[in-house]
């Protein structure tokens, strides 16, 4: 069955036996209204080639087809005059959940709640600066361990919520594929399809024409390895053409592209950028291959911006007079004069008037963040250190020369590692790295003959599901292996905090390769401080890059910044000294040494003071970011959502067990609509709406607003007619009257693109009219009639059903018409807000075009159709009775 949907532009496809819809038929006396917004009553009903027809008093005929797509069909005062009405309880519940949609619709924590993590507030602040731009293209590139794929989560998940990414593909190393899929279900309730040649294949056999069949098609929501699109031209192709609102590409510092020649990932890639919506790449090491490899990566972001090379090694390169800039006006320090002259050439002389004209902290940071902005390269680079975080657990490192030759070495470090092993708790967790396959394989081996601690392998000859299976075996507290030993592919994405030793069994060349090792252990969750075990033998190339690490870049205990700078300036002469004699290496070591603190030195104050200042000023903004987590936890602990999803369990007919505080079990024992409640299986769902119990227990369900089933369960109860008409008897009210309360909607019907819910979410509007007239909100809330009310008697309705129809729709047209009056000053209001928000951003947006920022015209373009849809669609938004409540108050 296929289902046109004018007002959102969208053709949807369901099967014919389970297809969520329900057919309208209008009866005579009903009135209608067709596409063009013109009304009549009906006046006689036929049938035709299986369409009904309505036909008016003139004869004039409209076909159910054309009939208006924002035509309201749940008629709760037809429901209320018919008799018909339901308990108070229900009533009750309904005007919750409208107020519900409204509130969480309209939070700007909106798709940054419902994820079962740490409240972070460098993420929050990512994730809501990122899902705020319209299809947005950045680099994520936060230092190991601090949350670059939750960030990248967070910004999916609400553009995904919001209607602004349906279609999202996400690309990671074949290593990583099941990890992510795990982590989006675990803690985003997001179910990806993954990707394989077997899938595409099978897919394409069920196809009506398989030789043109586009297996992306075939889900929404697609996970796949970036070499097999790399590798396989046809899927790269196809691919391509998915049309997808969002990419994401995990470990993008594997796209190797230079001037002369690039990668298949790399061309896999900007194949599928060139025609994707977002984008959104990932790297802990953004430079790790130079400034022609970071050019690269935001080539693929906008081609047009970063265009040439050695414009962008010159932009680079002003840094940090920039830098020097921004810190003047973050600061009460007066300008000096070559400060002055500077803002002048960046930001113009207006501004300089402006500032010098109303020097106060306020209009300094506007000054700050505009240049940051337009100057800096934090408009598509985001890159957070662990400066950001307090009271990150310290690296201890314990390095162990060994005496013996390079013949024997193997053996000592086997002697070595059993001792260690030996001397911590059975509790204690080990992550050993080596560098291949072969010696993963020698040291399983050799521990297995001499000692009897469980260990699991990791490494690249393992299949996939095996790798997963060893790592899960690892993390397993009770009966999991005591020791990981992994070869270099365990030393990228994967996360053992819970391990609190790492043992480098050998060292690798590169000290960004270094960082993503001790990047395992050293990320945000780990609880204690991490041991760096580094056994080398004396007097060979390992003592060499042992020493170069712990004396000349400290780093087994400290992040290293610049290490791809680093890295080739020195690689040649390590290489070099490595390959020499014993003696040529002790001689050259003190120098070497010397000469690496210096160059780090040198790095680290060119970091500081340019480009790394200035993305620590644009990355992240820690009172915005503590904000955000102040609002998710005010949510957290607001138990109004719980209370109605008990009530909508009770509703629906889920039997709710209760098994800790805020913890309950679901079974759908009675449940009579299964679409109410997706994803409850049989056996019923363990829940809680407790973040800290579902961060400790993973076999519990985090429900929040965000959360499907919270969305599906409120969607259900609204979308039907339960609820939408009362009967009440109020007491005490010092007068007796006949009132009728009316709970009007305001809804702005736009496609989803345009997230309009941002300025005008469905608004639930509220009036009470008394039988004569008199507008009596103000003097009967919802707590005084929830309070001193009680079900009314439908046999009362009955025997006044007379009077009551002749009576109840002249108050009912008094209180929607007082609806209609609150309307037009929300929609007003959410006219204005749409209008100063875009306007904002068209003008800042303009602004950094003409400076030859990375703005794309695309970008502009869509900002000023975005602003004009939206002003249509807010100034159309309906206005619908939802439900109607008589209520007769007496003395």
């Amino acid at each position: 069955v296929q289902a046109l949907f004018p007002a959102t532009g969208e053709t949807l496809t369901y099967a014919a036996r389970s297809a969520p819809l329900r057919r309208v038929a209008f009866e005579v006396g009903d009135t209608v209204k067709d596409n063009e917004g013109t009304s009549f009553v009906v006046a006689d009903v036929r049938e035709e080639d299986k369409r009904l027809i309505y036909i008016d008093a003139d004869g004039k005929e409209l076909p159910e087809s054309n009939l208006s797509d924002t035509l309201s069909v749940q008629r709760p005062e037809q429901r209320l005059l018919a008799g018909i009405t339901d308990h108070p309880k229900v009533w009750g519940l309904r005007q919750s959940a409208l107020r519900n949609q409204f509130e969480g619709r309209s939070r700007e924590v909106r798709g940054l709640t419902g994820a079962r993590i740490s409240l972070i507030p460098h993420q929050l602040y990512i994730a809501n600066e990122v899902a705020q731009r319209y299809a947005p293209r950045v680099l994520l590139a936060d230092e190991v361990g601090l949350g670059k794929t939750i960030e990248a989560c967070l910004i999916l998940h609400r553009l995904h919520l919001s209607g602004r990414a349906k279609r999202i593909l996400i690309l990671v190393p074949d290593a990583l594929v099941n990890q992510w899929f795990v982590e989006l279900y675990r803690r985003f309730s997001l179910s990806f399809a993954i990707f394989d040649e077997e899938r595409a294949v099978s897919i394409e056999e069920g196809a009506d024409d398989p030789e043109t069949a586009n297996p992306f098609f075939d889900d929404q929501l697609v996970l796949c390895a970036t070499s097999w699109i790399a590798e396989n031209a046809k899927r790269g192709k196809q691919a391509a053409e998915g049309e997808w609102d969002l990419v994401i590409v995990d470990e993008a510092h594997h796209l190797e592209w230079t001037t002369e020649s690039s990668s298949a990932e790399y061309d896999a890639v900007e194949a599928i950028a060139e025609k994707s919506a977002g984008l959104l790449l990932l790297t802990a090491t953004p430079e790790q291959l130079g400034l022609e490899g970071h050019f690269a990566r935001l080539r693929l972001l906008d081609p047009a911006r970063f265009s040439d090379l050695d414009e962008f090694i010159a932009e680079s390169e002003k840094y940090q007079n920039v830098s020097k800039l921004a810190d003047a006006l973050n600061s009460d320090d007066e300008l000096t004069d070559d400060l002055k002259e500077m803002m002048t050439d960046l930001l113009g002389e207006e501004a300089l008037e402006i500032l010098e004209n109303d020097d106060t902290r306020q209009q300094r940071a506007i000054w700050a963040s505009a240049l940051v902005d337009l100057h800096g390269p934090g408009r598509v680079l985001f890159r957070n250190r662990r400066l950001v975080l307090d009271n990150f657990p310290a690296r201890i490192p314990h390095l162990y020369p060994l005496e013996c030759d390079v013949e024997t070495g193997f053996e000592t470090k086997i002697g070595w590692l059993v001792d260690l092993i030996k001397s911590l708790p059975d509790s204690e967790k080990i992550l050993l790295i080596t560098k291949t396959q072969e010696n993963v394989e020698k040291i399983e081996e050799a521990l297995r003959e001499k000692i009897s601690a469980t260990a699991a392998m990791f490494h690249e000859g393992l299949s996939l599901l095996q790798r997963d299976k060893n790592a899960a075996w690892f993390a397993d507290d009770f009966d999991g292996a005591r020791i990981l030993l992994a070869s270099e592919i365990g030393s990228e994405g994967r996360n053992f905090q819970f391990s609190h030793h790492l043992v480098l069994f050998d060292l690798p060349d590169d000290p960004g390769l270094l960082e993503q090792r001790i990047g395992r252990l050293d990320r945000i969750g780990q609880t204690s401080d991490i041991h760096v075990h580094v056994p080398f033998v004396e007097e060979s190339s390992e003592e060499l890059y042992a020493l170069w690490y712990h004396r000349g870049l400290n780093a087994f205990e400290q992040t290293v910044h610049g290490a791809g700078a680093i890295f080739r300036q020195f690689s040649d002469r390590l290489k070099t000294l490595a390959e020499g004699s014993d003696e040529g290496r002790d001689a050259a070591l003190p120098d070497l040494i010397k000469n690496t603190q210096k160059f780090k030195e040198e790095i680290d104050k060119q970091l500081d003071e340019g480009r790394d200042h200035l993305l620590e000023m644009s990355s992240f903004d820690r009172d915005l970011g503590e904000a955000l987590v102040r609002q998710i936890e005010d949510l957290d602990e607001d138990e109004r959502l719980e209370k109605l999803m008990l009530g909508l369990c009770d509703h629906f007919g889920v039997t709710v067990t209760d098994l800790d505080a805020r913890t309950y079990l679901f079974s759908p024992d009675n449940l009579f609509s299964a679409e109410s409640f997706p994803g409850l299986p049989d056996e019923g769902l363990s829940v809680t709406f407790d973040r800290e119990m579902a961060l400790t227990r993973e076999d519990i369900t985090f429900l929040s607003a965000d959360h499907p089933m919270v969305i599906s369960a409120m969607d259900s109860l609204v979308a039907s007619d339960r609820g939408n008409a009362a009967f009440f008897r109020f007491e005490g009210a010092g007068e007796q009257l006949l009132m009728v309360e009316i709970v009007c909607v305001l809804e702005c019907v736009a496609p989803e693109r345009l997230h309009a819910e941002r300025f005008l979410p469905p608004h639930p509007i509220r009036q009470i009219v008394d039988q004569k007239g008199r507008n009596r909100t103000a003097d009967f809330s919802i707590e005084r009639i929830r309070s001193g009310g009680r079900p009314g008697h439908s046999d009362w309705l009955r025997s006044k059903a007379t009077a009551l129809k002749a009576t109840v729709p002249g108050l009912l047209d008094a209180a929607e018409k007082a609806c209609a009056d609150i309307a037009d000053v929300v929609r007003h209001r959410a006219g204005n807000d749409m209008k100063d928000h875009l306007d904002t951003e068209i003008r800042r947006l303009d602004s950094l075009k003409e400076m030859n920022h990375p703005v794309r015209d695309s970008e502009i373009e869509a900002a000023h159709e975005e602003r004009e849809e939206l002003k249509k669609a807010i100034g159309d938004a309906r206005l619908r009775v939802d439900s109607v409540r008589l209520i007769l108050a007496l003395k």
